[in-house]
């Protein structure tokens, strides 16, 4: 039997008095916890770190998955001009 299953059986099994009485003082902290974190001073240096973080992981990842393209996009753009391309379009060299 898994861990949830045995808990939802216990709980099942309990009258609604014994629920309540078991779930009032959690819900208290909760309630605690809730009005602290709403009046808590908010670091913006920290939190613009975090989401600068996250954009930067972002970016990363998609260019890791994105780079094998542009590499062999580059390489074919060099080949394919190189290929159509004749030297007489180059102009001489100035002095």
């Amino acid at each position: 039997m898994s861990w949830a299953k045995g808990i939802s059986i216990k709980w099942k099994a309990m009258s609604t008095d014994k629920q309540k009485a078991a779930v009032e003082p959690l819900l208290e902290e909760l309630k605690a916890a809730k009005k602290a974190n709403s009046v808590q001073v908010r670091n913006s240096a920290i939190s613009a770190f975090h989401d600068n973080r996250g954009t930067l992981s972002t970016v990363k990842t998609e260019v890791s998955l994105l780079w094998p393209f542009i590499f062999i996009h580059s390489i074919l753009t060099v080949f394919v001009a190189a290929a159509h391309s004749r030297s007489c379009q180059y102009g001489v060299p100035a002095d």
